[in-house]
């Protein structure tokens, strides 16, 4: 299935942006890294999501999906397992559990609270360098 214009014309953008960050000084302030995408509900957010991902991973850049809640997390990858093209992408969890540590994957889920713990417990041997936060 392909994106409709205007969701082709959101991963443009938004791929633009990230190009424009990464030629960013490392002095630049925190907000001069940061944008905000927002569109009516059932116009296709999620897919443009994917459309920055896939974009991304070809490019070879480690991103990493923040979603509310475990639920909603779960609920992400039944809905989009087959669009990632990824058979099994890295799902962060509590940190009682196993923790994954193959950034090779190229693509994270998690929710913010157990990514947070887990860049502060050190187990993430460096961030992702794009973070898109779903709701």
């Amino acid at each position: 299935m392909g994106l409709r214009p205007y969701q082709a014309q959101a991963v443009a953008d938004a791929l633009e942006f990230v190009a424009e960050v990464r030629r960013l000084p490392e002095s630049a302030p925190p907000e001069a890294r940061r944008c905000l995408y927002s569109a009516p509900t059932g116009t296709g957010k999620g897919t443009i999501q994917l459309g920055v991902l896939d974009a991304l991973r070809s490019e070879g850049v480690d991103a990493m999906i923040l979603t509310p809640s475990l639920d909603v997390l779960r609920g992400y990858l039944e809905r989009r397992r087959g669009r990632l093209g990824v058979s099994d992408p890295a799902v962060i969890r509590g940190l009682n559990e196993s923790r994954l540590r193959d950034w090779g994957r190229r693509f994270h889920i998690a929710t913010p609270t157990t990514a947070r713990n887990w860049i502060l417990s050190g187990d993430m041997e460096s961030p992702p360098e794009v973070v898109i936060c779903d709701e």
